[in-house]
């Protein structure tokens, strides 16, 4: 069985990166998105960050503040990719019950990043995945939240792109549920 992560189609694909600005929003991190666009070839660029989330070190901070910078970016990392995929499935595909292999799937690209990016044990990314995915599937599974994500992807599919503005002017109406 070929079980995969990578969008199915533009309408997919669509979702997905709304499912990222609300996972943003959901994990308060938002602020560090600064566009998104359906014409980017490479799905890596079609999430635009703010030059604040590519945290590089310098010599000259604490060992403290650049373990918790990597550890910010993680835990965003962590709330993009899950909301990515759970909006597909959860909104986009009305899929009741999620794949066991796609969890699988998704719970391992999480612990590698995690491994490779915070070197963090298996435990603290398992406590980090069942969290986070709880939260967000009860997220994602919400009528009302779902009427929100159909009209921000519908004017993103029309729109094609959307910058920072448009994006927290879709991102209002979740802040009222």
């Amino acid at each position: 069985m070929n079980v995969t992560l990578k969008y199915i189609d533009e309408d997919d694909k669509c979702y997905g990166l709304v499912g990222t600005a609300v996972g943003m929003l959901v994990y308060e991190c938002d602020d560090h998105l600064l566009g998104l666009s359906l014409d980017n070839a490479d799905p890596d660029e079609a999430v635009v960050l703010a030059s604040e989330h590519y945290f590089s070190g310098n010599p000259q901070m604490s060992a403290k503040i650049v373990w918790n910078n990597l550890l910010s970016q993680y835990r965003m990392m962590v709330a993009m990719t899950m909301s990515n995929y759970l909006c597909r499935a959860l909104v986009h595909r009305h899929v009741n019950s999620i794949d066991p292999f796609e969890k699988n799937l998704l719970r391992r690209i999480i612990v590698e990043e995690g491994h490779d990016t915070c070197q963090l044990d298996d435990d603290e990314i398992d406590t980090m995945f069942t969290s986070g995915y709880t939260h967000l599937h009860r997220v994602f599974s919400h009528s009302g939240v779902q009427k929100v994500i159909h009209s921000f992807a519908s004017d993103l599919l029309h729109k094609r792109s959307m910058d920072h503005e448009e994006i927290e002017n879709q991102l209002m109406a979740l802040r009222m549920i």
